[in-house]
Formats: structure tokens, C-alpha cells, sequence
């Protein structure tokens, strides 16, 4: 036996999802609001080095270092992690790059990377 769904139930069904989403959304943007307001009283000192962290966090650069390839995390002198794959079997073109160093914003651009620069 099929049961039929009053259209009346399924109008108040409606209803309620529209309503939560509503307010999904309004508190969403009261939180962005609130968000660009504190970002806005930051003095352009603060919100420049804040903006310097939140770079010098993300990603990681494979790059040469001490004629070997090395992973760095962010903007960081110091290896986060040494390959030990030397350069010599490289083209030229390929030390530049790496002499700058080549981005990666997640471990998996990361693994590809070194895939390609160790196989």
C-alpha cells in the first residue's frame, strides 16, 4: 500500500528546511561581519604581520639546499625536511627552479613534486 504525503505535511517540511537555512545563513554572515570588524580596528602594522604568519603557515617549497633537495615548510631558512637527492643529474633549468624554490600548498602538490624531481 502506498501511503500518499499530505501536501500539507510536505509544505511544513519545507518550510522548516527554509527557516534553518536562514539562519544558517544569517549567522554566517554576522560572523564574517564580525570578522572584517576586528580586522578593521587591527592597527596596518598588526594586520600586515598577521597576514605575514598566516603565509609563512601555509605550504611547503622544495627547494635546493646545500646542493641537495630539501622541503621547507612556509617561508622558513630552515629545512623541514632534507631529501638527500643531490642535484647533479638536474638540468640547469631545473637547479633555477629550485634554487627559488618550487610551492606547494598541501602535502599531496608536496609528493608530486618530489615524485617528479626524484624519479
Amino acid at each position: 500500500m502506498i501511503r500518499k504525503i499530505p501536501a500539507a505535511m510536505l509544505l511544513c517540511a519545507m518550510a522548516i528546511s527554509a527557516v534553518i537555512i536562514i539562519i544558517a545563513v544569517s549567522a554566517a554572515a554576522d560572523r564574517k561581519k564580525a570578522a572584517n570588524a576586528k580586522a578593521a580596528d587591527m592597527e596596518p602594522e598588526v594586520k600586515a604581520e598577521a597576514t605575514l604568519t598566516v603565509l609563512t603557515e601555509i605550504g611547503y617549497y622544495l627547494k635546493e639546499f646545500n646542493g641537495e633537495l630539501a622541503v621547507f615548510r612556509g617561508l622558513s631558512d630552515t629545512p623541514y625536511k632534507r631529501l638527500g637527492v643531490g642535484l647533479d643529474h638536474m638540468t640547469d633549468e631545473d637547479r633555477i627552479l629550485l634554487k627559488e624554490g618550487l610551492y606547494a600548498e598541501n602535502e599531496k602538490k608536496l609528493k608530486m613534486l618530489i615524485e617528479d624531481y626524484t624519479s
